[in-house]
């Protein structure tokens, strides 16, 4: 769930389930990848007026270190 809050912060709540593993215990990378994204998506939305839309071309990202589950 996505919460836009009164400072003008956008706030994702997610609770992975065992689905989303990609190995043992860890968040399949391209999930995380679709939360950043639709993160910088919304985020337009904050600051910008609702007749800005974004559509992302290219998205590259280096995990310094896996998302665990739980």
């Amino acid at each position: 769930m996505f919460y836009e809050l009164e400072t003008q912060e956008l706030l994702c709540l997610v609770t992975p389930k065992d689905e989303h593993q990609g190995y043992p215990g860890r968040l399949h990378g391209g999930i995380a990848t679709s939360l950043l994204d639709e993160t910088i998506g919304r985020s337009l939305l904050i600051y910008y007026n609702e007749d800005v839309w974004g559509a992302t071309v290219e998205f590259t990202t280096t995990f310094k270190k896996p998302f665990p589950l739980g």
